[in-house]
């Protein structure tokens, strides 16, 4: 079985073709996401602090300072850029918060209209100061969930982790 010239010429051409959108966002959410990462570097450098484990979703980035508990988030917004920075050692607790939409003709059964917003919210030890809430997913953005529950549940239980630690840590001293 030979292969002519021309036919290798258009099998090449073909899967240039086919493979060149592919990797061109490839390296747009790269790109993307090492913005993010800088972004989040420069927020815990302002506080003096360095990122010790990070995960990026779509549109935002959300790390942590282990040594120091400090939680960091920062998203792309329409308008900007959206930042918080958040002491662990001054939270009472950190819970996900997730609500969900109710569907069309459902009779108030809202089970059936999916995630209407998923977040995070740090709740401080001091009663005059308010919580603090990320939104991580908002069903009005026009986009599906990828992983933001998954995300939130990780990162609660990890800021949990460092906020307790950082209590036992202040009540042995």
């Amino acid at each position: 079985m030979e292969l002519d010239l021309g036919t290798a010429f258009i099998g090449g051409i073909a899967t240039i073709a086919f493979t060149l959108p592919f990797v061109l966002d490839y390296r747009k959410n790269q790109h993307k996401m090492r913005a993010l990462l800088t972004g989040l570097k420069d927020l815990a450098a302002k506080q003096g602090c360095q990122i010790h484990s990070y995960e990026v979703c779509k549109n935002f980035i959300v790390g942590i300072d282990e040594q120091q508990a400090w939680f960091f988030f920062l998203a792309r917004t329409a308008a900007g850029h959206e930042s918080q920075q958040i002491d662990l050692k001054t939270l009472r607790a950190c819970e996900v918060v997730k609500q969900r939409r109710s569907a069309a003709g459902s009779g108030g059964d809202n089970a059936a209209g999916g995630w209407a917003e998923v977040g995070l919210v740090f709740i401080s030890k001091n009663p005059q100061r308010p919580s603090t809430k990320l939104t991580l997913y908002d069903h009005t953005a026009g986009r599906q969930l990828t992983g933001e529950i998954q995300l939130a549940n990780k990162w609660a239980a990890l800021a949990e982790v460092l906020r307790q630690g950082n209590t036992k840590n202040a009540k042995a001293s």
